[in-house]
């Protein structure tokens, strides 16, 4: 009988998770995972200070004392606070999509190196090895970016207007917008290895609709990594490390399945 690879959807949950002790035990691979945190911080550090200037210039000028000084003084703190919370969130996602577009080379090669180790020990089934070079999968990831942004951003502004809607507005836009966010969160993780395969974007698509546990179960967990500080600079490499594994895991299931013997 085949061994079952199946997980649970908790395991998935914490996959990514999972994906820290992983690296750090695994030298080359923990290497390769340098790369990208460096191009984080440094992505992010930049785009919050740019942004925060930028949204500040026009809170400029001296807080003085007085009456009407503290009230403009007050309305400008506030009006700051809430500048630096908006940089934030921008700086997240531009830093995210920049960080995966220019951190894509060190992604893919995490995920060939994931991948061998995890299907070395069935030679009916190979590592595929990437045949192109780094300005190639970056520019390959500037496509898939802005083709994702293309079909989120309407869907997002909906859900944005259905959070408008009083009382029941805000949880379902709450619910509908972690779904949609973890399946685009495990459509990027997936698609490295799939993309080594040839597959284009309606392939994954199908894929990950096929196998809805593994992809909520992957992008839910990166997501909900986000509750915990500066996870926003580890989530791409977790991502990709624990999509890769469960993607090799159905690969070993399908070959089991196909060396059965056929039912009579």
């Amino acid at each position: 009988m085949p061994q079952d690879h199946s997980r649970s959807l908790i395991s998935l949950l914490l996959s990514p998770l999972g994906s820290i002790p992983y690296i750090l035990v695994r030298p080359q691979l923990f290497l390769l995972t340098l790369g990208p945190i460096l191009i984080n911080i440094l992505l992010f550090a930049a785009l919050f200070g740019l942004f925060t200037w930028i949204l500040a210039l026009p809170l400029g000028g001296r807080i003085d004392t007085g009456f009407h000084e503290t009230i403009d003084g007050g309305i400008r703190l506030i009006a700051r606070i809430f500048l630096i919370g908006f940089s934030l969130l921008v700086s997240l996602v531009v830093c995210y999509f920049a960080a995966s577009i220019i951190g894509s080379p060190f992604y893919n090669r995490m995920s060939e190196h994931t991948e061998r180790e995890c299907l070395h020990a069935f030679p009916h089934l190979k590592a595929v090895k990437s045949d192109q070079r780094g300005r190639w999968i970056i520019l390959r990831m500037m496509r898939n970016a802005v083709a994702r942004l293309a079909r989120v951003l309407p869907i997002y502004l909906i859900l944005f207007a259905i959070a408008l809607i009083p009382i029941i507005g805000p949880p379902v836009a709450t619910i509908l917008g972690f779904i949609k966010t973890s399946s685009f969160l495990a459509l990027d993780s997936y698609s490295y290895a799939m993309d080594r395969r040839g597959m284009g974007n309606r392939e994954k698509l199908n894929w990950l609709r096929k196998h809805p546990k593994s992809t909520m179960g992957v992008g839910a967990g990166l997501l909900l990594m986000l509750i915990l500080p500066c996870m926003i600079i580890l989530i791409p490499s977790l991502g990709v490390v624990a999509a890769t594994r469960e993607y090799c895991r159905h690969l070993i299931r399908e070959e089991q399945r196909r060396a059965l013997p056929p039912s009579k």
